[in-house]
């Protein structure tokens, strides 16, 4: 059939904008959809205790400074984990801890901060090794990997706060861990709808980015 004589024809810059603007809509629906999936993931079983006994406690770790400047909340992140973990001791279910986390501030390391909580707690020093290299979670297990292999110990338990177990978590199966995960419920970082709300999305936002990261380095 042919149009009509006064029918108007589509301007070019339309008819060559349409494939952009698709290509846009599948990408922002793509996005969407990762987020969505990596905020259910981190959202779902992460209050779960499945610790058991194994040969080491690794504790994951987290600054006790902000901005150079001594945080109360970075502190309590750091007490909550470490308690956690002496108790995880004490219960039996390791004969070793490894608290990570290298300097993100003024001294002391992450680590170092948590083995002075664990030593108070009534956990002998020969039980603990620092792990004071890492910067970020992927580097926590990285090292604390070489430590198992030079040790000869084969299994682990991961301690963090609930936020940041399913993260961890991923990231140790990446790595080749034989891991339980044992979520510090009690933790300050946990205690409100806000404070679970903030923390859940900044996990789920480095979950993808390092997902996004991992496509083109591989695996740790």
């Amino acid at each position: 059939m042919t149009p009509p004589a006064n029918a108007r024809r589509r301007p070019a810059w339309q008819t060559a904008i349409r494939p952009v603007v698709w290509l846009l809509a599948c990408g922002v629906a793509t996005l969407a959809l990762w987020f969505a999936f990596d905020l259910v993931y981190v959202s779902t079983g992460n209050e779960t205790d499945h610790a058991s006994p194994a040969d080491v406690i690794i504790v994951l770790g987290c600054p006790s400074y902000e901005g150079n400047v001594v945080s109360d909340t970075f502190s309590a992140c750091v007490q909550a984990r470490a308690l956690h973990a002496a108790r995880l001791y004490h219960g039996g279910l390791a004969p070793h801890i490894i608290p990570t986390g290298g300097l993100t501030g003024p001294p002391p390391t992450e680590a170092a901060a948590m083995a002075q909580v664990l030593v108070a707690d009534g956990v002998p020093p020969s039980a603990i090794t620092l792990e004071e290299r890492a910067r970020d979670t992927v580097g926590n297990l990285v090292y604390s990997r070489a430590i198992m292999r030079e040790r000869g110990w084969r299994t682990a338990i991961l301690v963090t706060e609930p936020h940041h177990i399913q993260r961890a978590a991923y990231i140790a199966r990446d790595a080749g861990l034989a891991f339980t995960a044992s979520p510090v419920t009690d933790s300050p970082g946990w205690h409100t709808p806000d404070a679970r709300r903030d923390n859940l999305l900044r996990d789920v936002r480095a979950l993808m980015i390092y997902q996004f990261n991992r496509l083109w380095t591989g695996p740790p």
